[in-house]
């Protein structure tokens, strides 16, 4: 069975949340035991199709909210190797960088749960990413919580892999690192942010290009004046998430960026299995605050990332592939979003 098929049959079993039974990778637990009643958005549709659950939960309590994510869409860590990847498009606060208590409780998740290496890493493509994770004070959080915190542009060539699919868009390929393509567990902390330039969604889809490394091992071709040079970097970007997919996505939407001098407190936390899934869902919720910008130029999975994306086969094609998992509090939201997904 491949990855998507995988996670399309364990959304399946979201169902039983519904009857009691827990959602997620491990053994199931009782209901008793989950912080949140669930509603499990039903399909008029077609109840059978296969769903990928997303979870929404109300919350402004970063900690608290990314206790309830894991607890929603728990997945096995014990006597894993867990690869961590933070938002850091800047040192500012979110949406421009991952939340410290985020990355805390998920750290102090991952060390509880028994996971043999953790390891927290991302690349900035134009700064200094140790300057970055010394601006939010990550380096002593490292210490504290007994995590690996590796600047990606600081990787010697030997622990990056060349990775080559069959008729890439890549003129030869591109390099991740080494720590994530043998991790067991591949984490990612993504926030709700849009750009001006294509592919416009700074997200789940896009965190992708946070591994990227800057050459190829042995090689002068540089990755990222390729990838920013080109006509389209949508295939190339698509390709970095196909290689290494994220096993579980937490979307920040507590706060999101309404231009580009103020922001707006949206209140939201979002987990999902499938980062296609979770960039719908954000970009749905960018579109309550955003509605004059790039974003709100086409249907959700008009938009030309996701449906780039939907194309390809190896995430889902449609809305009416997600499943939203919610507490009583953003219930109402959670009906909002699918109108806004057109389901």
């Amino acid at each position: 069975m491949d990855r998507r098929n995988f996670l399309k049959h364990l959304a399946g079993l979201s169902a039983l949340a519904a009857s009691g039974a827990w959602l997620g990778c491990a053994t199931p637990t009782t209901a008793a035991s989950r912080r949140l009643p669930l509603q499990v958005g039903a399909s008029t549709e077609s109840p059978t199709l296969a769903r990928t659950p997303v979870a929404l939960i109300a919350a402004t309590d970063r900690r608290q909210a990314t206790e309830e994510a894991l607890a929603l869409l728990d997945i096995t860590l014990r006597g894993k190797r867990v690869f961590v990847q933070p938002t850091l498009h800047s040192a500012q606060p979110p949406p421009y960088s991952t939340h410290t208590h985020i990355l805390a409780t998920l750290a102090r998740h991952a060390r509880s749960r028994e996971c043999t290496d953790l390891v927290v890493a991302t690349r900035h493509p134009h700064h200094s990413t140790a300057a970055l994770f010394r601006a939010k004070q990550l380096p002593t959080m490292a210490r504290e919580l007994g995590f690996d915190l590796l600047a990606l542009d600081e990787l010697p060539s030997h622990q990056w892999r060349h990775v080559r699919p069959e008729h890439s868009a890549w003129e030869q390929g591109f390099a991740l690192p080494r720590q994530v393509m043998d991790a067991d567990v591949y984490l990612q902390l993504t926030t709700a942010l849009s750009e001006a330039e294509p592919p416009h969604l700074r997200m789940a889809l896009h965190g992708a290009r946070g591994l990227l490394g800057v050459r190829i091992p042995g090689s002068e071709h540089n990755l990222d004046e390729e990838l920013t040079g080109c006509d389209d970097p949508i295939p190339r970007q698509l390709e970095l998430v196909e290689a290494r997919t994220p096993d579980l996505i937490l979307l920040d939407a507590i706060d999101v960026a309404a231009s580009e001098s103020s922001g707006e407190r949206c209140g939201v936390f979002v987990a999902g299995l499938d980062p296609l899934a979770v960039d719908a869902v954000g970009l749905a919720l960018l579109r309550r605050y955003q509605p004059a910008k790039a974003t709100a130029e086409h249907a959700i999975f008009e938009h030309p990332l996701l449906q780039a994306a939907a194309s390809r086969g190896s995430l889902i094609a449609s809305a009416r592939e997600i499943e939203f998992l919610t507490d009583k509090a953003s219930a109402p939201l959670a009906e909002e979003l699918r109108a806004r997904l057109g389901v």
